[in-house]
C-alpha cells in the first residue's frame, strides 16, 4: 500500500510508523490494517471485526497520516440520525477533517471515507477500499 506523508508530517510521523509482517502498521498504542480489495461499508466493518478490530476512528490530526491514493471506509456514519456523525465506538463526532462541500447533507450519504483531500460522505453500499483500527494487546 502506497502511504504518502506531506513534508512536516514525513519527519515526524514517518519515523513512528513500524509495519509489521502481517500487513498491519503500529502507530503509537494502535494497529492499523488497510484492505486490499474493495467492499462496502457494512463488509468492511464485518471485516475489520474479524480481525479483533473496527473500522478506524480518526480523533486526532496525527491520525490523517493515512493518506493513499484512493479513499478508505472509516468508522464515521449518520445512519441513526441524518446529520448526526456518530462513530463506531457510539461516540459523536466532535470536529472533522471534511472536505470543502462535505457533507452533502444528501440522505442517501451516511457512511465516511476518509482521503487526502478530506473526508467525504458516500452510500453505505458503495465499495471502497477500508481502514481498520484495533488497541495493542
Amino acid at each position: 500500500h502506497k502511504i504518502t506523508f506531506s513534508a512536516d508530517e514525513n519527519k515526524e510521523l514517518a519515523t513512528k510508523l513500524v509495519v509489521l509482517p502481517d500487513g498491519w502498521m503500529c502507530y503509537q498504542s494502535c494497529l492499523f490494517y488497510i484492505s486490499s480489495m474493495k467492499k462496502s461499508w457494512n463488509d468492511s466493518k464485518q471485516d475489520c471485526s474479524k480481525r479483533r478490530a473496527d473500522l478506524m476512528i480518526i480523533n486526532s490530526k496525527e491520525q490523517k497520516f493515512f493518506k493513499n491514493d484512493g479513499e478508505l471506509w472509516i468508522g464515521l456514519t449518520d445512519r441513526d440520525v441524518e446529520g448526526r456523525w456518530k462513530w463506531v465506538d457510539g461516540k459523536t463526532l466532535t470536529s472533522g477533517f471534511w472536505k470543502p462541500g462535505e457533507p452533502n447533507r444528501d440522505r442517501t450519504e451516511n457512511c465516511v471515507v476518509t482521503s487526502s483531500s478530506g473526508w467525504r460522505d458516500f452510500s453505505c453500499d458503495k465499495d471502497f477500499k477500508w481502514i481498520c483500527e484495533r488497541k495493542k494487546s
